[in-house]
C-alpha cells in the first residue's frame, strides 16, 4: 500500500518487543482518573516504545487521539502525532486541522458516518472504518481496502476472534477492539491472542476513562482527546 502523501511502501508491520503495562489506568483521584498515573502511560507509550509501523518514513505512534470537540491547541502538543477526526466536526475546522497537522508532518485518520467523505474531501491520510455490526464484514472490508487503496485503511472488529481473523485475511493496516469496563479482560484476552498470531497492528479504542490496562499488550490506544488534556506528557 502506497502511502497516504507521494510515493511509499507498503504499511507494514514492525514488530516491537511486547510489554505489559506495570501500572493500572485511572486508580485512584476524584475525578476517576490519575493524572499522575495517565502521565506515566502516555510516557510509556508515547515516548519509550513509539514505534509501529510507518506511512512515508512516518511513525505511526502509540498514542492516537480521538477528536469530539473543535481544539486547534491539540496540535500544539508534540507528544501527540496522530489524531482521529470525527466526521461530526465542522467542515471548516476538519479542512483546518487536517492541513495544519500534515504541515507539522502529523497524521490524521477520520472516523464516523461520514468518514470516506471526509477523507476525499480535505485529503486525510487514512481512514478508520466500524465493521463490528455489519454481518459480512470481509466482503466489506475488501470493497474498502479497494476503494482506499492509497490511505491507511484500520477496521474496527467485533469483538471475537472469528470477525478478528477474517477481517485481517483482508489486510488492514490495523485492527481496533473497543474496550469498556465490563467485558474488559476478554478483550485484554483477545487483543493479546491477536498479537501473538497476526502481523497486523493492533488498536484499542477505550471507551471508558477509568479501565485498568494492565496487561493489555495493545500497539496503540485510541483515546478522547479531552482525556489527553488532562495530564501532561512532558519529561
Amino acid at each position: 500500500l502506497p502511502g497516504s502523501r507521494g510515493a511509499g511502501g507498503r504499511l507494514r508491520r514492525l514488530r516491537t518487543l511486547q510489554r505489559p503495562l506495570p501500572f493500572p489506568c485511572g486508580s485512584g483521584g476524584t475525578d476517576g482518573g490519575d493524572p499522575g498515573v495517565f502521565r506515566l502511560i502516555a510516557y510509556h507509550y508515547n515516548i519509550k516504545m513509539r514505534r509501529s509501523f510507518k506511512a512515508d518514513n512516518k511513525d505511526m505512534p502509540k498514542f492516537i487521539l480521538y477528536i469530539t470537540e473543535p481544539d486547534d491547541s491539540l496540535l500544539k502538543n508534540t507528544e501527540a502525532e496522530c489524531f482521529l477526526l470525527d466526521s461530526s466536526l465542522p467542515a471548516e475546522f476538519c479542512r483546518r486541522f487536517v492541513q495544519e497537522a500534515q504541515a507539522q508532518d502529523k497524521l490524521v485518520l477520520a472516523y464516523g458516518d461520514q468518514a470516506e467523505k471526509l477523507c476525499c474531501q480535505y485529503h486525510s491520510d487514512g481512514i478508520l472504518l466500524d465493521l463490528s455490526k455489519n454481518e459480512n464484514p470481509a466482503t466489506e472490508a475488501k470493497k474498502l481496502r479497494e476503494k482506499h487503496k492509497n490511505r491507511i485503511l484500520g477496521f474496527i472488529s467485533r469483538n471475537r476472534r472469528h470477525e478478528a481473523m477474517i477481517l485481517s485475511e483482508t489486510e488492514p493496516d490495523f485492527l481496533a477492539f473497543r474496550l469498556w469496563q465490563q467485558g474488559a479482560d476478554s478483550v485484554k484476552e483477545l487483543v493479546n491472542w491477536y498479537n501473538e498470531l497476526f502481523l497486523i497492528q493492533s488498536a484499542v479504542f477505550v471507551e471508558e476513562q477509568d479501565i485498568d490496562l494492565t496487561k493489555l499488550e495493545a500497539d496503540n490506544l485510541i483515546i478522547k482527546s479531552s482525556w489527553y488534556k488532562d495530564f501532561s506528557c512532558e519529561n
